[in-house]
C-alpha cells in the first residue's frame, strides 16, 4: 500500500444507517457506522475494555455500543460513556480506540491510510468515466474482505465455580447488554487466548478471586458470541464487585428460579448430574 493516500474501501450502498459493520482493510478489522447526519465513521473493531467486536454492536446517534458492556465510542475513538460507571462519571482518556479518517465521496466509502493531517487532500476521481467506477466497486465489493461471521465470533469463557453445594452465580449491571440478567461469571477472551487461561483472568479481574480449572464443561454458540464452560475450584480471594449488581450462592436445584442468560441455562440441568 502506498501510504499518504485515500482508498475506497465500500461501495456507500454497503454502508447502511442504523447500524455498524465490520470490514478488514490494509490489514485490520474496522468498524464503519454513519452518524447522525449521514457520515460515515471508522475506528478499530475492539473494545478497549474486553476486546469484544464493536461491529457487533448497535449504533446510538454519534455513536458506536459495544455489544458486551454498552461503552460507546464516538467518532474520534474516545470512549464517552461506561454504563456501569453512570453517565455522570468521567471516562478516562485512557478508554479509546483508533479512529481512521472516513468520506463519502463519488458513491465510495474512502479512508486515509497515512499520517494524521490537520487538512487533508481532496479525493479526486474521474466521474465521467462510467467503465473505470463500475470496475472498482466491483474490486471494493468483491476483492477486499468483509468479516466473515464465523471468523469474528466473541470468544468468552465463563467460569462454573461451586461451594458447599451451591453454585456461584452474578447479576449483570442493569447497564450492560441483558442488564439485570444472571450468569456464570467470566468474560471475553483476548486474542488467541486458551480459555482455561481466560477464566483465571477474568474472575480475578472481576470478582477478585483466585481458581484453578478442574476440567472444560461445554460450549454454547449463539452469534456472535460462542462461549466456553469451564468447573472451576476457588483457591482464594474474597468476592468485590467491580462489574456486577450483585452475586448470589445458589444451590443447583434453585439455579432455573433465576433469569439466567439463554446459554447458562442450558448447563444448568448438566450440573445437576455432577
Amino acid at each position: 500500500m502506498i501510504p499518504n493516500q485515500w482508498y475506497a474501501v465500500l461501495d456507500s450502498k454497503e454502508l447502511p444507517r442504523g447500524r455498524p459493520i465490520g470490514a478488514t482493510r490494509f490489514g485490520e478489522k474496522l468498524v464503519f457506522f454513519r452518524d447522525s447526519n449521514g457520515d460515515p465513521v471508522c475506528l478499530f473493531d475492539r473494545c478497549c475494555h474486553r476486546g469484544a467486536a464493536l461491529s457487533y454492536g448497535k449504533v446510538i446517534g454519534d455513536h458506536v455500543q459495544c455489544p458486551f458492556h454498552g461503552l460507546e465510542y464516538d467518532s474520534t475513538g474516545k470512549c464517552v460513556l461506561i454504563p456501569a460507571n453512570g453517565k455522570d462519571e468521567p471516562v478516562p482518556e485512557r478508554y479509546r480506540v483508533n479512529a481512521y479518517p472516513a468520506k463519502e465521496k463519488h458513491g465510495f466509502i474512502w479512508v486515509w491510510y497515512g499520517e494524521p493531517r490537520k487538512e487533508y487532500p481532496e479525493i479526486n476521481f474521474p466521474d465521467d468515466l462510467d467503465e473505470l467506477r463500475d470496475q472498482i466497486q466491483k474490486q471494493a465489493s468483491n476483492h477486499i474482505s468483509h468479516h466473515p461471521t464465523s471468523l469474528s465470533m466473541i470468544n468468552v469463557a465463563a467460569g462454573i465455580l461451586e461451594k458447599d453445594g451451591k453454585v456461584l452465580i452474578a447479576q449483570r449491571h442493569r447497564n450492560d447488554t441483558h442488564g439485570l440478567k444472571w450468569e456464570f461469571p467470566g468474560g471475553t477472551l483476548r486474542r488467541d487466548e486458551p480459555g482455561e487461561y481466560g477464566i483465571v483472568r477474568e474472575l480475578k479481574e472481576e470478582l477478585n478471586l483466585d481458581v484453578e480449572v478442574i476440567r472444560y464443561f461445554g460450549c454454547y454458540t449463539e452469534p456472535p458470541l460462542r462461549i466456553q464452560y469451564y468447573l472451576v475450584r476457588m483457591i482464594s480471594g474474597e468476592i468485590k464487585l467491580t462489574e456486577h449488581e450483585q452475586v448470589a450462592w445458589v444451590e443447583k436445584d434453585r439455579l432455573h428460579d433465576y433469569d439466567l442468560l439463554s446459554g447458562d441455562r442450558i448447563f444448568v440441568d448438566r450440573l445437576r448430574s455432577i
